[in-house]
């Protein structure tokens, strides 16, 4: 994916929908494309989750968006997915067996963003990690 410092076509519809005034550094995938409005250099693991969505929208990024959006249930499951390659992505970086603490540590990271209100509290932090870790299956 290719990555360009600028806003993704729809975000007056994002911005309607979810609170990211004053949140610099928020990232979007948009079909092949990752907008990084700050510049800001971005690290391997939200690359990857990003590079999950972009995938997802395949040729419809404006259809996922608008779904995206109205349906938490699918926005939860387009999340499961992005944050548990977020979560494989920062393990990898670790060397081959990270300690238990460290990837205790990862995973409450990550989960901690996903049962952020960015993304309107989908979900707590305790299930978020269960289901990022894949101790639950995602089945929305």
């Amino acid at each position: 994916m290719k990555v360009i410092q600028a806003y993704p076509p729809n975000i007056v519809e994002i911005r309607a929908a979810f609170n990211i005034s004053g949140r610099a550094g928020i990232v979007f995938a948009y079909g092949d494309t990752i907008f990084n409005p700050s510049g800001r250099e971005l690290p391997k693991e939200i690359v990857v989750h990003e590079e999950v969505h972009g995938e997802r929208q395949g040729q419809t990024p404006r259809d996922w968006w608008t779904r995206y959006i109205a349906d938490k249930a699918f926005r939860l499951e387009e999340e499961l997915y992005a944050h548990r390659m977020e979560y494989i992505a920062l393990l990898s970086q670790c060397g081959p067996t990270p300690s238990r603490a460290m990837r205790r540590r990862l995973l409450r990271h990550v989960a901690s963003k996903l049962a952020s209100p960015l993304y309107k509290n989908m979900v707590n932090l305790e299930n978020a990690k269960r289901l990022i870790d894949g101790k639950e299956p995602i089945k929305l």
